[in-house]
């Protein structure tokens, strides 16, 4: 699934809407022949391309979402050290007791002043964010919800920590960033999904509590008749 988000996540980070609609409109497409890396487009189509797949394959999207979900949050954090060592999606020039002095970056954070390092902040709370969905996920081994639930979690989290962003190439409407709208979007996505999702899931429960209670009366009955005081 990896691949089919690859080629998304190339154009979400160095330019803006406006600017991928253009290309688009003066014929040049110069956006889609250069460019870096950005976490949402690869979440956002590898996530379709994964249920696309499981579809076709009648696989359950919802067995599969509670073992690979929790680990996104993990791969993300471990990312984001990498960007924070290569100087990318580096943060706010402000001088503070964590803030780091970059000298060679590759990434086009600035050089020789303090910059806030959102990349470290980012990944811990990802770990937190994984820590949760393991937790949630143990109790409920095939909660389908993971998903939405993370959906929520990295929303608000990004949409918090993008306010520490410096690298503001990727756009600005309204006042809020690309990712900011992006974000809320998965927010509500998340909120739908996750109530839809729930009541799936207690819907099974309840079914499978009714099995279980038919089932219980049958064996007591037939260990009864076998018991030996009721034999001769």
């Amino acid at each position: 699934m990896r691949p089919c988000g690859f080629i998304p996540a190339l154009h979400f980070v160095t330019y803006s809407l406006s600017e991928i609609w253009g290309s688009i409109v003066d014929g040049s497409f110069s956006v889609f022949k250069s460019g870096g890396l950005v976490f949402y487009g690869g979440l956002i189509v590898g996530v379709l391309s994964g249920w696309i797949y499981l579809h076709a394959k009648k696989a359950s999207f919802y067995e599969y979402a509670a073992v690979i979900v929790p680990a996104i949050p993990l791969a993300h954090a471990i990312g984001r050290i990498g960007c924070f060592l290569a100087g990318c999606c580096y943060g706010r020039i402000v001088d503070t007791p964590i803030s780091v002095y970059y000298r060679n970056p590759i990434g086009g954070a600035p050089v020789g002043v303090p910059v806030f390092p959102i990349q470290l902040v980012e990944s811990a709370c990802n770990i937190l964010v994984f820590v949760i969905l393991l937790i949630y996920t143990r109790k409920r081994l095939k909660a389908g919800s993971v998903l939405f639930l993370y959906a929520i979690l990295y929303g608000i989290e990004r949409f918090c920590l993008e306010y520490f962003r410096a690298d503001e190439i990727r756009g600005i409407f309204l006042g809020l960033s690309t990712s900011q709208w992006i974000s809320i979007a998965m927010i509500i996505f998340g909120i739908v999904g996750f109530v839809l999702a729930r009541r799936r899931e207690n819907r099974i429960n309840k079914a499978q509590s009714g099995e279980q209670i038919q089932t219980e009366p049958l064996s007591d009955n037939i260990h009864s008749e076998n018991s030996p005081s009721n034999v001769g």
